[in-house]
């Protein structure tokens, strides 16, 4: 993504009880450089409302800012202590190591729990 911050909305194939994230970053091993790897960032749900319109929801799933580790492992994982379903899971970078120009940001993985549907 273009500049220290930015979003990645993703839908989900189904509504989920999202209940972690994992976040990696390419490997130190393969680029020693870690200035566009993200730092600060949020994960938000997203759903619809009652007239079935799409909507952003005021839902940040782990009620705080996580730090994604620079010199940590590159696949890091936060527990999201979530219980509500969402389609839509949007990934906030607040911003990076030190990179005006991109973030980079090599995978993010929502784990979860399946909802019934009724």
């Amino acid at each position: 993504m273009v500049g220290k911050s930015g979003n990645i909305t993703i839908q989900l194939s189904e509504e989920i009880v999202p209940r972690s994230v994992a976040v990696e970053h390419i490997s130190r091993m393969i680029a020693p450089r870690y200035e566009s790897a993200p730092k600060n960032f949020e994960v938000w749900g997203m759903g619809f409302d009652a007239e079935n319109q799409y909507v952003f929801e005021d839902k940040n799933l782990g009620q705080s800012k996580f730090v994604y580790d620079s010199s940590g492992k590159h696949l890091q994982l936060f527990d999201l202590h979530n219980s509500e379903s969402y389609q839509y899971i949007q990934f906030r970078v607040l911003d990076n190591y030190g990179s005006d120009a991109y973030t980079c940001l090599y995978r993010f993985r929502c784990m979860e729990i399946l909802c019934d549907v009724v």
